[in-house]
C-alpha cells in the first residue's frame, strides 16, 4: 500500500468509528431519549384528556354524558347516535364532514335551530333536539 492509501484508510476508520459512533450513540441516544420522553408525556396528556370530567346534557329528552371539550356531534356519536336529522325526502343525516361545511349535522341547541353539532362544544345543561323532532314539535304558524 502507498502512504496515501494508509492515510485514507486510517482517516476513514477514524471518521467511521469516532464520528459515526458519536452520531449513532451519543447524539442519536440523546435524540431518541428526548423524543421518547416527549412521546411519553404526550401519551400521558392523552390519557388525562380521556379522563376529563363528564359534561351532562340532554338530547331529545334523554341524558347525554361526554367528556368536557368534545363537540355535540362527538358526544352524540360516542353515545351511539349516528343520525339526528332527516332530509325532506326522509333520508337520515348525522355527522358527515365534521368541519362545519356541509350542514348535515344540524340540531336545535337551547331553543336555537340550525346549529351545526360538529362546531359547538358540549356544555353542561345543554338541551339538544334533533332537527326532525324540533320540526315536528314546532308550533304551527297562524294561517297555515
Amino acid at each position: 500500500m502507498t502512504e496515501h492509501e494508509d492515510r485514507g484508510s486510517a482517516a476513514g476508520a477514524d471518521r467511521g468509528s469516532a464520528a459515526g459512533a458519536d452520531r449513532g450513540s451519543a447524539a442519536g441516544a440523546d435524540r431518541g431519549s428526548a423524543a421518547g420522553a416527549d412521546r411519553g408525556s404526550a401519551a400521558g396528556e392523552a390519557v388525562e384528556a380521556r379522563q376529563a370530567p363528564a359534561v351532562a346534557a340532554r338530547f331529545d329528552g334523554e341524558p347525554l354524558l361526554a367528556p368536557a371539550g368534545v363537540s355535540v356531534a362527538a358526544a352524540l356519536l360516542a353515545d351511539g347516535r349516528t343520525a339526528w336529522r332527516t332530509t325532506r325526502e326522509g333520508a337520515q343525516r348525522g355527522l358527515f364532514c365534521g368541519i362545519g361545511v356541509c350542514f348535515d349535522c344540524l340540531v336545535e341547541i337551547d331553543g336555537e335551530s340550525g346549529q351545526r353539532a360538529c362546531m359547538i362544544p358540549l356544555a353542561e345543561g345543554m338541551e339538544i333536539r334533533s332537527a326532525r323532532r324540533a320540526e315536528r314539535e314546532a308550533p304551527a304558524e297562524p294561517g297555515r
